[in-house]
């Protein structure tokens, strides 16, 4: 694939590409007055062939974000609107030393070395990204598993789920899910109603439980428990008293996060302070990084005590989700992604040092090896081709 790489800045942004090979990096230039602007990228770049761009974000020395990396980061929207090409991040901090380690090699005037010292550190982010890109892929801990497209991709999670769900009513007489909504497993959804296999399943002692849930009524196109009950809930013979869902419809959530504890207290009997051991969680990743409805920069991100909250989203909207401990603790962990507007952020996911306030899905590093992710070709499309068949498997 074909990287173009930006190292922005308000008086100077430079540019840096690598081969479709990847295997060679080289600054290409550096812009300024005027042509530093995302219009003035999109003209300098009309005679190229470009898969998708990487922008150095500089991250504090902590590891957080600043006000530079919010403009970096507005700076990445106005660029969309011009180049539309997916954009990942990358760490920028060591890319300008080593940009003047390489300038410092080479015998040029200091006017020179400032002038080419912003497309050098390009280069140097464009690297980084390749070698975390291999090693990420090379080194990960979980199970990958990437599928030809959607259809094949729901097939492989009705695999992984009924597999969980017979190994656990064999070893322990029950299956505790808790399932994510949204777009992605609907096709999954639809295959459980109507699987054959799924026919052979106790369901008397499965439980389900929802990872999150919108504040709308159960009827509400937009509800998980409505997707659900759509797509398999009413073909399967499952009890109706296994099936707990969040009253999202409720005047007060806050309350209803805490009568859905109780549940989860009553079902695992659970001592103060315990948490429930979920034999399966499926979820989703949105394109900024969320699982569940734990968002970037939620303060809910943070919470021990609580194994639901009520939470408010990005747009405004209020919702239930379970909290980080309990999606943890889960036995088995089901990440699905599917399409190419997911492609930045899986990307970016494993090629970021884990940084869950920023991206609450890095809240699963801690528990790789206990995750399975499955994703269509189109939203695995920027991994470019991984080596290790042991961590990395293709349908």
């Amino acid at each position: 694939m074909r990287f173009l790489a930006i190292d922005h800045g308000d008086k100077r942004t430079g540019l840096a590409l690598c081969d479709a090979s990847e295997r060679v990096v080289s600054p290409l230039m550096v812009l300024e007055g005027a042509e530093n602007s995302p219009a003035g990228i999109r003209r300098a770049l009309e005679s190229y062939q470009l898969d998708a761009v990487v922008i150095g974000l500089p991250y504090n020395m902590d590891g957080t974000e600043g006000p530079r990396a919010a403009k970096v980061r507005r700076f990445a929207e106005e660029l969309k609107k011009s180049l539309p090409l997916p954009i990942l991040f990358f760490d920028e901090r060591l890319s300008s030393f080593e940009a003047q380690e390489k300038l410092a090699a080479m015998e040029l005037t200091r006017k020179k070395r400032k002038k080419r010292l912003d497309a050098v550190a390009a280069a140097a982010i464009l690297e980084g990204f390749l070698e975390a890109r291999k090693q990420a892929l090379a080194e990960f801990p979980g199970r990958f598993v990437r599928t030809s497209d959607e259809e094949t991709l729901a097939r492989e999670v009705l695999s992984e789920f009924l597999s969980c769900a017979q190994r656990a009513l064999r070893e322990k007489g029950r299956f505790a899910v808790a399932l994510c909504g949204g777009r992605t497993p609907r096709r999954f959804f639809e295959h459980l109603g109507q699987s054959s296999d799924a026919q052979k399943i106790d369901w008397k002692n499965v439980y389900w439980f929802w990872t999150d849930e919108r504040a709308v009524s159960p009827s509400d196109a937009a509800s998980n428990y409505h997707l659900a009950t759509e797509t398999f809930l009413k073909k399967l013979p499952i009890p109706p008293e296994r099936v707990y869902r969040m009253e999202g419809e409720a005047a007060d959530l806050q309350e209803t996060a805490i009568r859905y504890e109780e549940k989860l207290q009553k079902v695992f009997d659970l001592q103060p302070g315990q948490v429930p051991s979920l034999d399966l969680v499926l979820l989703g990743v949105g394109t900024d990084g969320h699982i569940a409805s734990l968002f970037p920069g939620s303060p809910v991100l943070s919470e021990s005590r609580r194994m639901v909250q009520a939470v408010e989203g990005p747009d405004g909207r209020k919702r239930l989700t379970l909290t980080v401990p309990v999606i943890q603790t889960a036995g088995s962990i089901l990440v699905v992604l599917s399409g190419a507007e997911k492609a930045p952020i899986l990307c970016t996911l494993l090629t970021h040092p884990p940084a869950p306030a920023v991206y609450p899905a890095h809240c699963l590093w801690p528990v790789l090896s206990k995750t399975v992710w499955v994703a269509d070709a189109a939203a695995a499309s920027l991994l470019g081709k991984w080596s290790s068949a042991d961590d990395f498997s293709s349908l």
